[in-house]
């Protein structure tokens, strides 16, 4: 797993490589969300795409909406089928966005006003919720059962933290 920013080092490039050559099990997962630290997508990649430097690998390379839980879940199982396969590395690049600064406290000067706000209007969650209800038939009540178990699961990981000795 890598953004788009580390796309562009020099490690990256080698693994890819050392990966093709030895025909590895691995896949190669670019979250492309716009922006490295502090610097937008196109001050840093020169393509379209990140997947579309899977070729010089002699990978496949596919991108796909980072958004969209169950075009993941497709495109991954279909990645991780060809790895145990032994056909070798893939490399997905799921396009997505960056709600929240690179660091704590981050003021997010470098994007435009109102951008971050009109891209969680594409929350994944409701989105997947969506897709859920539609493809699916899953009633709101089962949603809600999954929320506040998965809250639960939170608060007791939080408080087995807070209860734990120090390290």
């Amino acid at each position: 797993f890598f953004g788009e920013g580390a796309s562009g080092a020099g490690v990256a490039h080698e693994a890819m490589n050392m990966a093709s050559l030895w025909h590895l099990p691995l896949v190669f997962f670019c979250e492309a969300n716009r922006y490295a630290e502090l610097s937008p997508y196109e001050t840093h990649v020169p393509l379209a795409n990140v997947a579309d430097r899977a070729p010089a690998y002699d990978m496949p390379g596919v991108t796909i909406d980072g958004g969209d839980a169950l075009a993941v879940f497709e495109t991954m199982t279909e990645a991780v089928a060809r790895a145990r396969a032994g056909q070798g590395p893939s490399l997905v690049e799921a396009k997505t966005y960056r709600w929240h600064g690179h660091y704590e406290g981050d003021p997010q000067v470098y994007k435009p006003e109102g951008e971050t706000e009109a891209e969680k209007k594409g929350d994944p969650i409701l989105r997947l919720e969506a897709a859920l209800k539609e493809s699916f038939g899953t009633a709101e009540a089962a949603l809600q059962a999954i929320h506040a178990e998965e809250k639960s699961a939170i608060e007791a990981a939080v408080a087995f933290a807070e209860q734990a000795p120090d390290p």
